[in-house]
């Protein structure tokens, strides 16, 4: 009796249900569940990269619409005599160079309105555990008093 599976780097192996009796038994239980673990992972990144590019492929609609709707009206503007195509590039150096860069874009930020918070993309592993690293370290007594909520 044997099971076959394949490894992450595609090769095979040989699990045998003799390794159950050796020693190691506790050791085999565990690896058979990190095994399971690892299988249900890439079943959800799977699924999380479909959504991602669900999610990406909104966007490019999303942009696509916004310049059709942005050349309608400058076309508009232009047809009408209520700008030239020359003021139209004036006006735009004057908000590419809004943000400090002649770059061709505008960053977002800079034309936001203060009040407003720009939407923050989660922190990376590292970037938490350094943020971790600055924080003072409470007291086992003064934890407890935080959670019972004499903050």
């Amino acid at each position: 009796m044997k099971r076959w599976f394949r490894n992450t780097f595609g090769r095979e192996n040989r699990m045998s249900w003799k390794r159950y009796l050796r020693n190691d038994w506790w050791q085999s239980q565990q690896i058979d569940a990190l095994n399971e673990r690892l299988r249900e992972t890439r079943r959800d990144q799977v699924v999380e990269g479909a959504a991602l590019g669900d999610e990406i492929a909104q966007l490019e609609n999303d942009l696509g619409r916004a310049l059709l709707l942005l050349h309608s009206l400058i076309e508009t503007c232009v047809r009408k005599g209520v700008l030239t195509r020359d003021e139209i590039r004036t006006i735009a150096r004057e908000i590419d160079l809004s943000d400090g860069v002649a770059d061709g874009k505008v960053d977002p930020a800079s034309v936001r309105p203060p009040h407003e918070n720009a939407a923050r993309r989660p922190q990376t592993t590292m970037e938490y555990l350094r943020q971790l690293e600055k924080k003072p370290i409470d007291s086992p007594r003064e934890y407890l008093r935080k959670l019972e909520g004499g903050v």
